[in-house]
């Protein structure tokens, strides 16, 4: 979490029209907001590292600066750290610009801080130091410095490297060796003085490692885990950066027994596994080829019986009605014109005397692909229009 704080916000707002003008969407990682005290000051509390230069104030961008707090010094007995309406001491009394123990009113001193050392009473508004260092400045100096102190100090490894070119050990490599030795890190990174151990013990041990590495070099037909001159039959060998240089160029499926590093032990049951899901994978694969064939089929056949659909319409339909010759069966086919209108339900289809009836085949060829229940009704429409004819013609 870091605060950041906005300024000249004006005192008409209380508490809950800050927290909804500032805490909303367009502020992500604003969580809270609150005022220093009845100044027109507003502290915001972001959450991570990082304050933005700018912050929604309901319509309005309004700057945004990092919260810094003050030191506190109390007026009452003189000292730093608390308030004077919280001090610990309230019966010792001192003078807050000289520090005169029980002072006299109107006597003469001469201001000086305590912070900055300044000739200026003890945290005044003028008194630049009197604000403390946000912890996330002091974060951004640590990595610098670290940073810093890593590109001076050499690595042991490119030390290694110009040793192994020049074919005799280097300087660098003993120094960084005798830091090595000498020094640790802390926890913020730089190294901690230690006690220090004696030149000749730490430069006699660079020699002996640089001699051993060097013989190293002349044997390279050895093996790593073989044997090394000058060394004991049952003395442990030591792993040198030779070593683990090698070891990182070696593939890393195959991890060497001087690397500490123990390989994943391999899952008996892990081809057993593959194998079932290869065999599952043919087996879908199967089925569903099958069921593609089968929808196939179940579509040619519907291709058909509606390709039989319709060549029995066009084949009813192309036979002329028989026309009555009396006027009484004129009107007589007018009526049954109107009943087969209305049973059909459509009023578009024209069932009178003398007309062919092209109703079905139009129906029939509006739509592509009718479904069953739209030919089962063509189907009755059509055998229902033919029984009225062949009566028609009857009478």
């Amino acid at each position: 979490m870091t605060k950041g704080i906005i300024r000249n916000v004006p005192p008409k707002y209380n508490q809950d029209q800050l927290v909804e003008a500032l805490v909303n969407t367009r502020n992500t990682s604003l969580k809270y907001a609150e005022r220093l005290g009845s100044t027109t000051n507003v502290i915001l509390l972001y959450e991570g590292n990082r304050v933005p230069s700018w912050v929604y104030f309901n319509s309005a961008m309004v700057r945004v600066s990092l919260y810094r707090k003050q030191i506190d010094f109390c007026k009452e007995c003189g000292r730093l750290g608390h308030r004077y309406d919280v001090c610990p001491r309230p019966d010792i009394k001192l003078c807050p610009i000289c520090e005169l123990r029980n002072p006299i009113n109107g006597h003469e001193c001469t201001p000086q801080c305590r912070i900055c050392g300044e000739a200026h009473p003890t945290a005044d508004r003028m008194c630049k130091a009197k604000y403390k260092v946000p912890h996330i400045v002091k974060q951004r100096r640590w990595k610098a410095r670290f940073r810093d102190f890593q590109e001076r100090t050499p690595s042991p490894l490119d030390s290694n490297a110009g040793a192994v070119e020049g074919g005799r050990p280097s300087r660098s490599r003993c120094r960084t060796c005798s830091q090595k030795v000498m020094g640790r890190s802390n926890r913020s990174g730089f190294p901690t003085p230690v006690k220090r151990r004696s030149k000749s013990r730490s430069t006699s041990r660079c020699r002996s490692q640089s001699r051993s590495r060097s013989e190293n070099q002349h044997h390279p037909q050895q093996d790593i885990g073989g044997a090394t001159p000058g060394r004991k039959p049952n003395e442990p060998r030591k792993i040198t950066w030779r070593d683990i240089v090698t070891e990182t160029k070696a593939d890393s499926a195959h991890e060497h027994p001087l690397s500490g590093r123990q390989r994943a032990a391999a899952d008996p049951g892990l081809a057993a596994r593959m194998e079932n899901m290869a065999k599952e994978n043919r087996e879908l694969r199967q089925e569903f080829a099958k069921a593609r064939k089968q929808n196939e089929k179940s579509t040619r056949k519907i291709e058909e019986l509606q390709q039989t659909l319709n060549e029995i319409l066009k084949r009813m339909g192309g036979h002329p009605a028989e026309t009555p010759s009396s006027g009484a069966s004129s009107s007589h086919g007018a009526a049954h014109e109107r009943d087969t209108t209305s049973a059909v339900g459509g009023g578009d289809t024209d069932m009178g005397c003398g007309r062919e009836y092209e109703a079905p085949v139009a129906v029939a060829f509006k739509r592509k692909s009718p479904s069953n229940s739209q030919l089962f009704s063509a189907l009755k429409i059509t055998h229902k229009n033919r029984s009225g004819h062949d009566r028609q013609a009857k009478r």
